[in-house]
């Protein structure tokens, strides 16, 4: 956010209900995922107000800007305060716990020591990526800007390499009367995007990297798509990726700190 002469930029900011939303969502995956077995990235906190307003598509300030902010928003959602607050139009941003942010664009353009062994990590990552987005189109739509490799983090526990897809700012629910006729062919184009986003990344993929126009070399494409197919047929089709084979297959001191 920065001062302009015609007000302030709010480029890049949330708006009151997608937080919101971000956080009930991100929440409500977490808790189909966990109950599979998976292990997720985020955990949603709270949300920070920063005393700006939007008013006839401006912004203008509400009250004075500190540095002071205030975690004004905690679990458990209240439902009722959700839909009272969800046609609010405050500057904020969502709070989340992090087990770390590493996108997975950023994992497949560094160089690789062993392309046998950058293979094997990539199917891994496809069974895990197709595995979660099978549970989650059973109830969820996550988006079509969301759809993209970009929104995978990468994170380490103990010795092992975890995938865990992330960024429910504009997820919807897939249920209701008529939903069951659009749901997979809706479904469908989210992974069509997905996998698309392997041949051709975008500088938004990876905010503060840039990979415009980077695409994932062929070996790591094709063993990616592989696994994501089959964790997609199967869920249950998942196996362990240790931090001995990431390292052996990248040279994982490259990465932006």
């Amino acid at each position: 956010m920065r001062k302009t002469r015609s007000g302030i930029d709010a480029k890049g900011g949330q708006q009151l209900p997608d937080a919101i939303n971000e956080l009930k969502r991100t929440d409500d995956i977490n808790k189909m995922l966990v109950a599979e077995g998976f292990n997720v990235a985020y955990t949603p906190l709270a949300y920070i107000d920063y005393g700006i307003k939007f008013t006839a598509n401006s912004l203008l300030p509400k009250r004075q800007f500190t540095r002071d902010f205030t975690l004004i928003y905690e679990l458990p959602w209240s439902s009722k305060l959700y839909e009272a607050l969800a046609g609010a139009t405050s500057l904020v941003a969502s709070v989340m716990q992090i087990k770390g942010d590493t996108r997975l664009p950023e994992i497949y353009r560094l160089p690789a020591h062993s392309k046998d062994a950058a293979a094997e990590s990539a199917y891994l990552f496809g069974l895990a990526a197709g595995a979660q987005k099978r549970i989650t189109d059973s109830r969820f739509y996550w988006s079509m800007g969301a759809s993209h490799l970009g929104n995978y983090v990468i994170f380490l526990k103990g010795n092992q390499i975890f995938l865990s897809m992330v960024d429910f700012e504009e997820a919807k629910s897939n249920q209701g009367l008529f939903a069951g006729v659009f749901r997979n062919r809706r479904n469908k184009k989210e992974t069509t995007k997905i996998l698309k986003s392997l041949e051709l990344s975008s500088y938004s993929l990876v905010e503060g990297v840039n990979v415009h126009g980077y695409a994932a070399p062929e070996y790591f494409r094709e063993a990616f798509v592989r696994g994501f197919r089959e964790g997609y047929g199967n869920p249950d089709k998942r196996k362990l990726m240790t931090l001995e084979l990431l390292c052996e297959a990248y040279d994982l001191s490259a990465l932006p700190n």
